[in-house]
């Protein structure tokens, strides 16, 4: 990844996804695109403000000010809001290397009948739930391993760190299983979301032009030498003697 293909991502997704983004979500991707342009010294003026002493360049969308869309229905007719927020970052010394990758993904029941389960949840939950008006009830976690650490070097995990405001369903010490899954970034992770979520709107959008671009060249970044490590492994007499899931294993087995 070069800084100009980090812009074009935040661009095409500010531009293609507009149809199912709320409309604070325009200027976080503005400021996305301000920290890259900074961080990167993309622009001739901030060219030698690099950050070189931390050696690397990218952005983050926090996640108190995340990328949010706007409110859709279950299949059952419960209202929810699907949010992601995550950090990118990518060091000068080794171009198009991945030093963060971090992604989550948040569903919000705005629906009092989805948030507070009467059967199983405190009352103290559901006046909470109530009064921030709506309340975690799934969170995705994309994530690069950090060094040393047990699991898939790229995983998924169902839950992850929570946040208090969130009164997520899912308890925050169960940080396993990390699945193993493709790395993400924010074209492909908006693409799974306008997919699941916004289907309709997706038809259209998946046939844009600029939007197929845009997903080409998050396929090319993310996707390829995963899978090309996946194909090895699983080749006959591709010289791996390890199992695909040792293979993707962040460290190695003793």
């Amino acid at each position: 990844m070069i800084p100009a293909d980090a812009l074009n991502a935040l661009i095409k997704v500010r531009d293609r996804a507009k149809p199912v983004l709320a409309q604070s979500s325009l200027q976080v991707l503005d400021a996305a695109i301000a920290s890259v342009h900074d961080s990167a010294g993309v622009d001739k003026k901030t060219r030698n403000k690099r950050i070189a002493s931390r050696g690397r360049w990218g952005y983050s969308i926090p996640a108190d000010r995340p990328l949010e869309f706007i409110e859709c229905k279950t299949r059952s007719g419960h209202s929810i809001l699907v949010d992601l927020f995550g950090c990118f970052t990518w060091a000068f010394k080794a171009p198009g290397e991945c030093v963060t990758q971090e992604l989550v993904i948040r569903v919000w029941s705005v629906d009092p009948a989805l948030s507070f389960r009467a059967d199983w949840d405190a009352e103290r939950l559901g006046f909470l739930a109530e009064s921030a008006g709506r309340r975690v009830i799934v969170r995705y976690h994309f994530d690069r391993a950090n060094s040393g650490q047990d699991g898939p070097r790229y995983h998924l995990q169902v839950g992850g760190n929570a946040r208090p405001e969130e009164y997520c369903w899912l308890p925050e010490p169960l940080d396993v299983p990390r699945l193993p899954f493709p790395p993400l970034d924010i074209v492909l992770g908006c693409e799974m979301i306008m997919a699941n979520f916004f289907p309709d709107a997706y038809r259209d959008i998946r046939l844009d032009p600029l939007w197929r671009g845009a997903v080409r060249l998050a396929q090319s970044e993310c996707h390829h030498d995963y899978y090309e490590l996946c194909s090895h492994a699983l080749a006959a007499g591709g010289g791996f003697t390890q199992s695909l899931m040792d293979e993707l294993w962040n460290k190695p087995w003793e």
